[in-house]
């Protein structure tokens, strides 16, 4: 089902909240009363759901269309409930842009994508570090630099260093072949394909202050359009020399990528969404339209509001898929105070 023409209006405001699979429609309707009640100070009339909330392995996403405004006190009490674990469950409440309607279909969207704990579980060089017994060396500096105490510059050249030496064809094919994917990585990957089949001017894009050896692997099933990350340099006999190739990918050369998005493909901002989860991400998170963080570091979660920390990367893909309908239907009847859909992923 697609969101309302009266949200479209401009007429309801929005709130895509997620729920982990398992969850029952019993708990799903106590958290979205729960969420109302927090945003706005007093119980709304939930409509009839008629047992259609029901959580799959995928999770259940509802869009809820309130006909009252949010307040800025609202926000705030539902900030707040996200992030003090009052709600059990994921809640975005700012503009999401659509990719197949309005400014997509002139120009397209875009969806730029972290990659360590983000598009896939590890943290690449911990993981080379670990098959070359330096983990904990390495380990240490990620910590330091994902929560914003290092610069990300001069912490990726001493962790690469201690990478000297090592066999950089096995070591790498070891960890590609044990990459797990972040859960959801599948799904939005299919909707993003089906996006650029509607629209060849929709990105998707990759923006890591990671390893390009190891994206490119990822890249095989994503065909990311843009791909900006480091390049680990091998010498002629295969093996690490401890340095990076070519400029070192940080946090403004990854907020460069998504400009160029807005200068050179003439993607509106507000179409952009940005996705990451350590304070590396936040500048190139500002220069989107929809910052959204993944199961982020602290620092990122006092900054941004729109997060997932009980759901995965389907909710993303649902939200993309709600707008697929060329015909969106009317979900809040007049005189009704909350109007619903639901979306499944498979």
């Amino acid at each position: 089902m697609a969101h309302s023409k009266a949200a479209q209006q401009g007429k309801t405001h929005e709130f895509w909240v997620g729920f982990q699979h398992g969850t029952s429609t019993k708990e799903i309707e106590a958290e979205l009363t729960k969420l109302l009640t927090k945003a706005y100070g007093a119980e709304l009339t939930l409509p009839d759901f008629n047992s259609a909330l029901t959580a799959s392995e995928q999770g259940c996403y509802v869009l809820l269309e309130v006909a009252q405004p949010l307040s800025g006190a609202g926000r705030e009490a539902l900030r707040s409930a996200v992030l003090n674990g009052a709600l059990n469950c994921d809640v975005w409440y700012d503009p999401f842009p659509n990719f197949y309607h309005g400014e997509a279909a002139v120009h397209g969207s875009a969806v730029v994508m972290d990659m360590d704990m983000t598009s896939v579980q590890i943290e690449g060089i911990d993981e080379i570090a670990r098959r070359l017994g330096v983990y904990e060396q390495v380990a240490a500096i990620t910590e330091q630099a994902m929560q914003g105490h290092l610069d990300f510059s001069q912490s990726l050249q001493k962790r690469v260093a201690l990478l000297q030496g090592g066999n950089a064809q096995q070591v790498l094919a070891d960890v590609r072949a044990h990459m797990p994917w972040t859960p959801g990585l599948d799904q939005l990957i299919t909707e993003m394909d089906t996006a650029r089949q509607a629209n060849d001017k929709t990105q998707f894009c990759v923006a890591s202050g990671g390893f390009h050896n190891l994206i490119a692997a990822l890249d095989e099933h994503a065909h990311y359009n843009q791909i900006a990350a480091n390049r680990l340099e091998v010498d002629a006999s295969g093996h690490f020399t401890g340095k990076v190739s070519g400029p070192i990918v940080d946090g403004q050369a990854k907020a460069a990528l998504v400009r160029s998005l807005k200068e050179q493909n003439q993607i509106a901002q507000a179409q952009i969404i940005v996705v990451g989860d350590g304070a590396n991400d936040l500048i190139m998170m500002a220069e989107g339209g929809f910052a959204l963080a993944y199961h982020a570091k602290p620092k990122v979660q006092a900054q941004e509001h729109n997060l997932i920390n009980h759901c995965d990367l389907t909710m993303l893909a649902a939200r993309i898929k709600l707008d697929q309908a060329a015909q969106p239907e009317t979900l809040v009847a007049p005189g009704a105070q909350v109007g619903f859909s639901v979306v499944t992923v498979a």
